[in-house]
């Protein structure tokens, strides 16, 4: 019987590890609307008021980028196609704008601009941010009961980073909130996967630390009162 040996050119051979091919922008928006969508089903109440809208149609979200004029980042367009928004205060501190709401919002504070509304305004972020109240180049994507919006910061400072999120308020200035929508959008899901959200009456709102540690305090005690029953 013939013994065959491997060359060495064969048995020197090293493997290459295996490749971890990262996520898109689109895969990584529908992962972060999966863990939302769940936290919704499993906790939100059963009403039309908490209802999740349908997704937008492609068409009308090229039309806003149109009337922008502006590009929109992918995983924004990615997230209007889940979802085209949620209703005021279903949402974190706030609504999150629909299509044709963040076309309304950004036409009526260009309106505002022209009127000479939106002057110099306190930069509170190191150049991060325009020191000013509002620029065309700042997409709303959230607005609170008293008008402050979350903007997609597409002009920002010398020092600031395009595509981050900012938040707008009138009296203490504008702060830099994520780095990207794709960033905003993971973090909030994080937080409902996290359950760092409740509802009390018809609002969503996020707990603060000490409401976290009366939690873990009262499941400690059933924890406790299981283990004596058994």
């Amino acid at each position: 019987m013939k013994i065959f040996k491997l060359s060495s050119k064969i048995s020197n051979l090293t493997f290459l590890p295996k490749r971890h091919f990262s996520k898109t922008d689109t895969e990584r928006v529908n992962i972060a609307w999966d863990k939302i969508e769940k936290w919704y089903s499993q906790n939100a109440p059963k009403t039309s008021k908490w209802t999740l809208s349908q997704g937008a149609s492609p068409s009308s979200i090229q039309d806003l980028e149109n009337h922008l004029n502006i590009p929109l980042p992918e995983a924004f367009k990615a997230s209007l196609e889940r979802r085209n928004g949620i209703k005021e205060s279903k949402w974190s501190y706030g609504a999150l704008l629909t299509v044709d709401q963040v076309k309304s919002e950004w036409t009526n504070l260009q309106k505002e601009l022209k009127k000479g509304h939106h002057c110099h305004h306190r930069d509170i972020t190191g150049g991060k941010v325009q020191a000013v109240h509002w620029c065309e180049g700042w997409i709303p994507i959230v607005v609170d009961l008293v008008g402050n919006f979350t903007y997609i910061d597409l002009a920002p400072g010398e020092k600031g980073i395009k595509g981050q999120i900012i938040f707008g308020d009138h009296e203490f200035g504008n702060e830099v909130a994520n780095k990207s929508y794709l960033d905003y959008l993971e973090d909030i899901a994080g937080k409902f996967e996290r359950e760092r959200y409740t509802i009390k009456g018809d609002w969503l709102y996020e707990k603060d630390a000490e409401e976290d540690e009366r939690e873990k305090e009262i499941t400690m005690k059933n924890i406790k009162k299981v283990m004596k029953v058994e």
